[in-house]
């Protein structure tokens, strides 16, 4: 509460002593992952009316900077991008924790958190016509996981459901290098590979409504959520990653999706001078908390559900100070 209110007092301060007239006329939001996946839906949302909410009424243009699972936009935001506020990225939480478990050109602490548009969940899924019908079909048949790069969230939720619920490796495959959901979406379609995980539920809304409200439904494996048995909307109670895991797993995994409370995070360079950082701050939270953009969602059937720039911070320094052990045993869960 307090850190809220004197993000917003570094907000008007900047907005009394710079005025309208020294911010951006113009701020891109840079995109780290394809056309049409869940964080460009949301962010091209979110650029119809955060012009409004910024000082000035700055136009707003969604760029797609794409490759290494989000790390090359990342990188670029880290390392090269102007701190004046002219460029803002949507980025997956799994590329704002990379460094968490490998070495990255950034680091934890290579941004200004903005906060997020949105807590989510995600699910492990095969198409309606899939004969994997369940979870459980994992036993009987070999099932082709599709995924993208090595550390995309399809690879590593299809990674760490396998080597956390003890599945055969002979029966779960991974088939690396699709470029986006998008294209593991098209693949399934087409009966290339029988399912995939670490998808948004948002996601799946988004660019695959069919599958979702129509009666050919997909199938839902499992669900990868911070809470356990969260009930699902349209399914309603669908089977937990819980379920099929030892005590122990079940630690590791929830230590592994607690990223999913910051589903669709934004950041600035962390060397954005702190009163500029709290203004585009206030003006996302503002635009998320819009009525128009509320409606909108509703219509686009998404949801919008804000979290706080002081919420991210808190998952990101539980992830900076958790046990070498811990962070060890996660990366090899998802390996």
């Amino acid at each position: 509460m307090l850190k809220h209110a004197l993000a917003a007092l570094l907000a008007a301060s900047f907005s009394s002593t710079a005025s309208a007239e020294a911010f951006p006329k113009t701020v891109s939001i840079i995109v780290a992952t394809a056309v049409n996946t869940g964080h460009d839906i949301y962010a091209r949302l979110t650029a119809r009316y955060l012009g409004d909410h910024l000082p000035g009424k700055p136009t707003i243009v969604p760029k797609t900077m794409i490759g290494a699972a989000g790390r090359k936009a990342a990188e670029y935001m880290a390392n090269q991008a102007p701190a004046d506020g002219s460029e803002i990225l949507a980025v997956p939480p799994e590329t704002l924790l990379a460094p968490l478990y490998e070495s990255q050109r950034y680091t934890l602490d290579s941004f200004a958190q903005l906060g997020s548009a949105l807590a989510g969940r995600q699910l492990c899924l095969s198409a309606p016509d899939s004969p994997v019908k369940k979870f459980t079909d994992t036993d009987l048949r070999t099932v082709t996981f599709g995924a993208t790069a090595i550390d995309g969230a399809p690879t590593s939720y299809a990674l760490m459901i396998r080597n956390l619920t003890r599945r055969d490796p002979e029966k779960t495959k991974i088939v690396l290098g699709y470029p986006s959901t998008r294209e593991i979406f098209n693949a399934m379609e087409r009966g290339e590979v029988d399912a995939m995980c670490g998808i948004e539920w948002s996601s799946l809304v988004g660019a695959m409504p069919q599958w979702v409200y129509a009666d050919h439904k997909a199938n839902i494996l499992l669900q990868t959520s911070p809470t356990a048995h969260a009930p699902l909307p349209v399914w309603g109670d669908v089977p937990d990653m819980r379920d099929f895991m030892s005590p122990e797993a079940r630690r590791l995994a929830e230590f592994i999706v607690a990223q999913q409370g910051m589903s669709r995070p934004y950041v600035v360079p962390a060397r954005t001078e702190a009163s500029l950082a709290a203004v585009i701050r206030e003006g996302l939270w503002s635009t998320w908390n819009d009525p128009r953009v509320q409606e909108e969602a509703r219509n686009m059937k998404l949801d919008i559900l804000p979290v706080s720039a002081e919420h991210v911070e808190r998952i990101i320094s539980t992830y900076a100070s958790a046990p070498k052990e811990l962070v060890a045993n996660a990366l090899k869960a998802q390996r």
